[in-house]
């Protein structure tokens, strides 16, 4: 017998299941003994045996003219079960078909499962499987599958058995992947669609947020635009209320400018009698006009930095310096504003003044200079700091001073020193006197002030003043023995030899009478009867000569000039003067010939100095 099976005939029972319809052709007699035969939409089931397929429902069958079984056939699967039953007693056979096609997710494709062989002795199945690959049928529709089912001939009863064969065409299948297809393409579709529709959103999206973003950007530009214009305007307003401003400032600064301008001249005038009464604050006032004439002087012509220096106030005197006062103007004595902190004792005021390049030299109608006057009064402070700053320590007045003539004078021994060490000739002597430092400091007895002086190389003891008086003379005559000696220590150094060579008599005999040494000699071996003699006064030379100490016989060892020469009295008398200063001495000598004849005959020696004379 041959099983066929339909061609793509497909229905739905009441269950919603689909059916698929299996044709058998009959090729033997009683082929389908065993099952009830009714019309075809009747569903019956089989007779002599009923089979239960493994999802639970029972197979049913449909009588025909064409025989068809009806098999039912769940979602998931099939299992087609061809049942082949051999009777002994009849030459017939019953097909008992079930449904059987698993579902084997597994598999890579359509195969065959298995065969069983029947025999005839009993009843027996042989079962087809037919098992799908992973993607089911649908990966085998298009080739199609033929299903062959082989009933050999066994040789029982004498009966010959035909091939059974049975082909399937998967319309079914086909229908089912057309529809997947169309299902797939519906849903690739659908895919696509909502693509579209999300790429058309996003772009919706991207378009409203690009037209946001500009949106926001012309509104941010707007906004910059109105706050550029607001700041412009608020700028504008700005500028021309400070011009405004500045236009007040300047009128009003006019107007106060042409009220200094009117009020110059009383306030130049004011000035002056401020700055005397040392009125601070008036003066800071007062220096607010710029018309102000800093160098106004009155008739005595003082002006307000003559009257601070001389006073002193440093605070004043530096704010009219730094209106540019002149600070080397003077009054009407030449008194400048150093020479009159100076004078004063301010060294202070004075050391501004010389930081704005005030004349330390300057002298006034006198001739006197900052130094000399701050010398004069005794302020060693501004000495000290005019010395530092360049003054002149040997400028002389008018009246023949110098500040270390003063300095003597004053007993000023710490300005004595400095004068010294800057230069200070100490050898000057005073125009109208003659008198020397040396002979001030003789006078006034100072010892430290004449040990400065002697210790100076330069100094020159000798020195006599305008009545012959040395400076051992006048300390001598002042009572200043400590003076006396100091100056006699230096160079053996000979006030009566001095006498003698300036032929000053009454000195001569006044330092005889207070026991000067009449043979005292100088450094050179010089006594006063040689100096005597070598500028010939008589009167001296009798006064020496009647000394009972005169010794005439001294020799000297070099002249005034420095030449060697070893001469005595009587020889400087041959050589310089004769006539009755020689004869003095002749006969001077004539005597002391006889009284030291006749003392050796008293005596009765022998002498060197009888046998010489």
């Amino acid at each position: 017998m041959t099983l066929a099976f339909a061609d793509g005939n497909l229905e739905h029972n009441r269950n919603g299941n689909k059916t698929m319809f299996i044709c058998i052709m009959e090729t033997y007699r009683h082929v389908g003994h065993g099952f009830a035969y009714h019309n075809t939409q009747t569903k019956y089931r089989a007779a002599e045996r009923s089979r239960t397929e493994p999802n639970g429902r029972g197979m049913t069958t449909t009588a025909g003219s064409d025989r068809m079984i009806v098999i039912h056939r769940s979602e998931k699967f099939v299992i087609l079960t061809i049942t082949i039953q051999l009777a002994d007693h009849s030459n017939c056979c019953s097909v008992w078909l079930e449904s059987a096609w698993w579902l084997v997710p597994d598999a890579e494709q359509l195969r065959t499962v298995g065969s069983v062989p029947v025999d005839g002795s009993h009843g027996d199945c042989m079962a087809l499987w037919v098992a799908r690959g992973e993607n089911g049928f649908d990966h085998n529709i298009n080739r199609g599958l033929s299903m062959v089912i082989y009933i050999t001939d066994n040789g029982i009863n004498g009966q010959q058995w035909l091939f059974v064969v049975g082909t399937l065409r998967f319309e079914e299948a086909k229908r089912r992947e057309l529809e997947r297809l169309a299902e797939e393409e519906r849903r690739k579709e659908h895919e696509r669609m909502l693509e579209a529709l999300r790429v058309a959103e996003e772009e919706e999206q991207a378009r409203q947020a690009e037209a946001a973003r500009r949106e926001a950007e012309r509104l941010a530009e707007e906004a910059r635009r109105k706050e550029e214009e607001l700041r412009k305007a608020a700028r504008a307003e700005v500028e021309k209320r400070a011009k405004e401003a500045k236009d007040a400032i300047e009128a009003a600064r006019q107007a106060e400018l042409a009220m200094y301008r009117d009020r110059a001249a009383a306030d130049s005038k004011r000035l002056i009698q401020a700055a005397d009464e040392e009125n601070a604050t008036e003066v800071f006032t007062l220096l607010k006009n710029p018309f102000i004439d800093m160098n106004h002087y009155d008739t005595l012509h003082e002006t307000a930095l003559t009257k601070v220096a001389r006073k002193g106030n440093t605070e004043i005197c530096r704010l009219l310096l730094d209106r540019n006062t002149d600070p080397n103007h003077h009054n009407a004595d030449g008194d400048t504003p150093l020479i009159l902190a100076s004078m004063n004792g301010h060294a202070c005021t004075a050391r501004l003044l010389i930081a704005q390049s005030a004349d330390t030299n300057r002298q006034n109608m006198n001739g006197e200079s900052a130094l000399t006057l701050s010398v004069r009064f005794g302020h060693t402070q501004c000495a000290r700091l005019l010395l530092g700053q360049g003054a002149n320590p040997n400028h002389i007045t008018k009246a023949g001073e110098t500040p270390l003539t003063l300095a003597a004078a004053g007993e000023l021994t710490e300005v004595t020193r400095l004068l010294l060490s800057q230069g200070a000739n100490m050898n000057y002597q005073k125009t109208d006197d003659g008198s020397t430092p040396l002979i001030q400091v003789a006078i006034t007895g100072k010892t430290d002030h004449a040990s400065l002086i002697l210790d100076m190389p330069e100094v020159n003891e000798y020195l006599l003043d305008a009545d012959d008086k040395t400076a051992e003379r006048e300390a001598g005559l002042a009572g200043n023995r400590e003076i006396v000696k100091m100056i006699q220590a230096r160079h053996n150094f000979n006030p009566l030899l001095c006498a003698a060579v300036r032929g000053n008599y009454d000195g001569a005999k006044k330092l005889l009478d207070e026991g000067a040494d009449v043979n005292r000699r100088e450094q050179h071996g010089w006594t006063p009867l040689h100096g005597a003699v070598r500028f010939a006064h008589l009167d001296l030379v009798k006064l020496f000569l009647a000394h009972p100490d005169i010794d005439t016989s001294i020799m000297t060892s070099k002249d005034f000039l420095g030449v060697t020469l070893k001469t005595t009295a009587l020889e400087v008398a041959e050589d310089w003067c004769k006539g009755p200063i020689l004869q003095l001495i002749q006969e001077h000598n004539n005597k002391r010939k006889i009284l030291a004849i006749d003392w050796l005959k008293e005596e009765d020696e022998d002498t060197p100095l009888a046998i010489r004379m």
